[in-house]
């Protein structure tokens, strides 16, 4: 890529886990390796535990305060856009790769600040993971989102998305030409992955969860409103309730943390479903623990191109998800897994009981699964991002 020293700077919203933040964990120990001569820096928001990660890869990190992922806070942002020029003005970067909304809108405006104002050669890759626009949010609100990406984007050199869907709507929203988006799968290390998957019975006595005569239904997700956490209790209520005999048959557990706990545990409270509901909170590396559970469910209201759908199905788990974002691009209906609309109880609790009843369909579907995930791996996802920084570099 260049005989002379070039320096990239990530900016990342949050630093929680996410995928964004996976994204970079498992794209830039191969890319600096492969690329010594380049200087990385990464800069987040948030309080979360990842910029920890990236210390553990002897990378240069950065937090910035002011930038969260709050919904319209002025002068927050106000401060975090300066914040980010600043950052830009010091660390003077040739390539500024930007993750997620917040951090691509105030990000591609200050580099085109420093542009202006250094005159200087800045460029830009946006990776998005999913469009705020396609969340389930007041119209104006997604009106703001979409406008926010259509006037950000002729200021950006690349676009890079993780679905042919998330694809699809960049062209039909008009948010930029076709020459500037490039689709790159989200994609796993089959062999480093199932080598670290832990054996059933230990997973379950890690989690505490060493119920051998139960079902264990389980998902893996941050505790946010996108993911659908409350519509999944409203069809556990509902399970319960028309098939009492599984009180004593079924555990659902639940890995992640996040702002929506209050939420789910009021809901709990209000179904009495403490002993029916386990939230385990965050755990890293959460993943390994996947064949602790019996069938996997994601219940999210928007998505890009899930990691939890694609480590399930690698861990040949039959999987319950709703036809949201990339996730059909994944899951087949009634081939490897189950597809159910976004917000329906009834939906979820439809599969659950189709699978709950029956072991054969859910070994056919997890087998299934499993062969899909084959089709996304580690090495074509960072030969794409590679490419596209090469690109942008060139």
């Amino acid at each position: 890529m260049g005989q002379f020293t070039k320096k990239i700077l990530f900016l990342m919203t949050e630093s929680d886990w996410g995928g964004a933040q996976r994204h970079l964990i498992e794209f830039l120990p191969i890319f600096v390796k492969d690329n010594p001569d380049f200087k990385i820096t990464i800069a987040s928001g948030g309080q979360g535990f990842v910029l920890e990660e990236f210390k553990k890869q002897n990378l240069k990190t950065i937090h910035l305060p002011n930038l969260t992922a709050e919904h319209f806070s002025p002068r927050q942002d106000l401060k975090a856009f300066f914040k980010i020029y600043q950052l830009i003005k010091k660390e003077s970067p040739d390539l500024l790769f930007l993750l997620s909304t917040k951090a691509g809108f105030y990000g591609t405006w200050a580099a085109l600040l420093f542009r202006i104002l250094h005159r200087r050669r800045l460029r830009v890759i946006y990776k998005i993971g999913g469009w705020a626009f396609t969340e389930r949010i007041p119209w104006w609100r997604k009106l703001i989102y979409l406008w926010i990406e259509k006037i950000s984007s002729p200021f950006k050199d690349f676009i890079i998305v993780n679905s042919q869907n998330n694809y699809n709507l960049a062209l039909a929203k008009e948010i930029c030409p076709q020459g500037k988006i490039r689709i790159v799968y989200n994609g796993i290390d089959k062999k480093r992955f199932l080598d670290n998957l832990l054996e059933k019975n230990t997973a379950r006595a890690r989690l505490n969860i060493n119920q051998a005569n139960k079902i264990i239904v389980g998902a893996i997700a941050n505790f946010y409103q996108n993911k659908g956490l409350t519509v999944l209790l409203d069809a556990i209520n509902l399970l319960l309730k028309q098939e009492k005999e599984l009180k004593e048959k079924l555990l659902f557990v639940i890995i992640g943390e996040g702002q929506e706990r209050p939420a789910l545990e009021q809901k709990i409270t209000k179904y009495k479903l403490k002993d029916a509901v386990k939230l385990t909170g965050a755990i890293p590396n959460a993943r390994q623990y996947l064949l602790a559970f019996d069938i996997f469910v994601l219940p999210s209201l928007k998505e890009g191109f899930p990691w939890a759908v694609l480590e399930a199905a690698a861990a040949g788990l039959p999987i319950i998800a709703t036809k949201v974002g990339g996730v059909p691009e994944i899951i087949k209906n009634e081939d490897n897994g189950l597809l159910i609309e976004p917000a329906q109880p009834e939906a979820i609790n439809r599969a659950l009981l189709k699978l709950i009843y029956n072991e054969n369909e859910r070994r056919r579907l997890g087998a299934n699964a499993q062969r899909t995930s084959e089709k996304f791996s580690l090495e074509a996802m960072n030969k794409g991002y590679s490419e596209t920084i090469s690109q942008a570099l060139g």
